[in-house]
């Protein structure tokens, strides 16, 4: 079946799904069981750079678009292949996605620290809430699809670094498990006087009394001042300054407890803005905490960071109309980049095909006999 990526209807109005992901592709369906259709896969190798599989083990090798085949068409080829789980193994057959992956890594324990419930009698209800808390722990702090992505990007750049150099062409294998190993390396790694990895409170409010968000008279704040030399001006401006328990960094990581208590009580007194303004003023790093998912409060409203700094562009999309998206994050003052939008299903099929010579009667021929989609 034609569907094209699972993301394109994982919402419940077509295509809706892919509009951020597939933002800047191209889109070509065409059926690659068929033998017109691995003719069309080898003729866009032979003139590929570089190959992404992220077919879970075994799916490439049954169609025949594995490392050695491809190889094999183009010796040049620089062939990633990204899988979840891995090549082998128990779970190297199975599907994942970033909840699945951030929760075999061990993010979301990671993340819940000491709200984590590890018993065997668990009532329903304590289920259904554990259940909503690991998964968004496991997609938390790092986002598994984000990062794994830029290892992705990272090691196609470097197979394409040794090629320029003179290699041959190779495969390489990178897995979404072994990026969060490396994005967990403080808990992965060990060795001897190895300190604690940071977790989270009790109330999932931060990682210690200098790194937390706070309750304000109105709103909340974020408080991110754990270097020693951030304390004198917080302590001034909160009034903790004469506080004898916590002049010292032994007395403040031996008190958290006290010293988290103590500055709840402070940031009680005054907005959230109104911290904020006044610990900024002494480079102390608080800010207001936002409403609302991350997406609303860069994109949305005239004020919005991303307005404000020109980062948009706005788009047209078949199904949701009019919309913006990010400008690419990196600007070249010679080359800029094109921030294109999502393409439909198949969108690009014919023109791809007359780019590897195929002609309008053969083209037309494969849509007859539903071996592509435009």
């Amino acid at each position: 079946q034609l569907d094209g990526d699972p993301m394109r209807t994982i919402m419940p109005f077509p295509e809706v799904g892919g509009v951020k992901v597939l933002s800047g592709k191209e889109s070509v369906a065409i059926d690659l069981h068929t033998p017109e259709g691995h003719e069309v896969v080898h003729e866009l190798v032979r003139r590929a750079d570089i190959v992404l599989r992220s077919f879970r083990a075994g799916v490439a090798e049954r169609l025949g678009y594995d490392e050695e085949s491809l190889l094999a068409i183009n010796p040049n080829l620089v062939y990633l292949n990204a899988p979840g789980f891995g090549v082998d193994g128990p779970y190297g057959r199975r599907p994942a996605y970033a909840p699945t992956i951030g929760a075999g890594a061990g993010q979301a324990g990671r993340n819940l620290g000491a709200t984590m419930i590890q018993r065997d009698d668990l009532t329903m209800d304590e289920v259904k809430d554990l259940s909503l808390r690991m998964g968004g722990a496991a997609m938390s702090g790092n986002n598994p699809d984000a990062s794994s992505s830029v290892v992705v990007a990272t090691g196609m750049l470097l197979g394409l670094l040794a090629k320029r150099r003179g290699a041959p062409g190779q495969g390489m294998l990178t897995t979404m498990l072994n990026t969060m190993t490396h994005v967990l390396s403080d808990d992965m790694i060990e060795y001897d006087g190895r300190p604690a990895a940071p977790t989270l409170d009790a109330g999932l409010h931060g990682f210690g009394p200098l790194y937390r968000i706070y309750e304000a008279a109105e709103g909340w704040v974020f408080l991110a001042a754990p270097a020693e030399q951030d304390w004198g001006s917080l302590a001034s401006i909160t009034g903790l300054d004469g506080d004898a328990r916590f002049t010292n960094p032994e007395g403040r990581r031996d008190r958290s407890d006290g010293l988290a208590a103590a500055l709840a009580e402070r940031f009680l007194t005054r907005s959230a803005q109104a911290w904020e303004t006044a610990l900024c003023a002494e480079d102390v790093a608080c800010v207001v905490v936002e409403d609302g998912p991350p997406e609303a409060c860069i994109m949305e409203g005239e004020d919005a960071i991303a307005r404000r700094l020109d980062l948009l562009v706005p788009l047209e999309h078949p199904v949701i109309g009019a919309y913006e998206r990010m400008k690419p994050l990196v600007a070249f003052s010679r080359t800029p980049g094109v921030a294109r939008g999502a393409p439909m299903l198949g969108q690009d099929t014919d023109a791809v095909l007359r780019e590897l010579g195929y002609d309008e009667q053969t083209i037309a021929d494969l849509h007859a006999r539903g071996i592509a989609v435009a």
